[in-house]
């Protein structure tokens, strides 16, 4: 009975230690595939996808042309201009291997069918994506902390962008000009400009809410007709509004935190111009 038990142990021990083996092996390969695909919906990095230029990638290859999905490999430092709008070029969805920096180059500057594009969280400069017409969200990383003259304009499509992070501090001339999908935009809480027509065209914001570090608003920045609601924080204070920073007919309403700065100076010489009327709000 002894020997019996003492064999049954020595059997149960050996199918232990096998599936022990077995889930160890399975779980360094999930590691494996998980770094390789970083969380891309089982996405296969594949660099035979492009052509390459020592760790340049200077186009699609005719197979990668047809993908619909695609990930740029951790092996690029650098994308080369326009490297999406190629003729023929299927591909939608842009995911990159790695979330360190790299020199896009204007990669995204030329019309393609890209819809979505999920940048590398330490990228510092996005480049442009001006008339990517079909491009409908995007997210900013967090590194990055100004966006430049064009780089969304004519995206007429877009209706989603968000910012990781509170580093972006300034909003280019005409950076999202004609994005007339973009219903509703929240600013982080760092930006101190806002350029010339920068939100120009954007026929679906009825309502912005800017934000307290807010110094600057350039000519034409919120000209855009179906704007009637502009929410201000009760710590803002600008140092310059031009004249026609909003839409002047109709004139948008001024929601502002009672005697806050902007309830002070709402007649004043740079405000007056600004708003058809003021309404107060309590900020939550």
């Amino acid at each position: 009975m002894k020997r019996r038990t003492l064999l049954g142990l020595g059997m149960l021990a050996l199918v232990l230690g096998l599936s022990a083996c077995g889930s160890k092996e399975k779980s360094s390969a999930g590691e494996v595939k998980q770094e390789a695909d970083s969380g891309k919906d089982g996405l296969k990095v594949n660099e035979d996808y492009f052509l390459w230029y020592d760790d340049q990638i200077d186009s699609l290859t005719m197979e990668g042309r047809k993908q619909k999905k695609i990930v740029i490999p951790a092996k690029a430092k650098k994308l080369n201009a326009g490297l999406f709008g190629v003729t023929g070029c299927e591909v939608e969805e842009v995911y990159f291997e790695s979330d360190e920096d790299i020199d896009l180059q204007n990669a995204f500057s030329i019309p393609s069918k890209l819809k979505t594009v999920v940048l590398p969280k330490k990228l510092t400069d996005i480049g442009e994506f001006k008339s990517s017409k079909d491009l409908e969200s995007i997210v900013i990383p967090e590194g990055v902390t100004s966006l430049t003259n064009l780089t969304f304009e004519n995206c007429v499509n877009l209706k989603e962008i968000k910012f990781a992070g509170n580093n972006l501090k300034d909003i280019g001339k005409s950076a999202f000009e004609n994005c007339e999908n973009l219903k509703e935009i929240s600013l982080p809480n760092s930006v101190e400009n806002i350029g010339v027509n920068a939100f120009k065209g954007c026929t679906s914001l009825t309502e912005i809410h800017l934000p307290s570090s807010l110094k600057t608003i350039e000519a034409g920045a919120f000209t855009t007709k179906n704007l009637t609601k502009v929410y201000a924080p009760g710590d803002l204070e600008l140092t310059k509004a031009d004249p026609t920073a909003f839409p002047i007919i109709p004139k948008p309403t001024l929601y502002a935190v009672k005697d806050s700065w902007m309830d002070k100076n709402f007649h004043s010489e740079m405000l007056l111009p600004l708003f058809g009327e003021i309404e107060y709000y309590e900020e939550k």
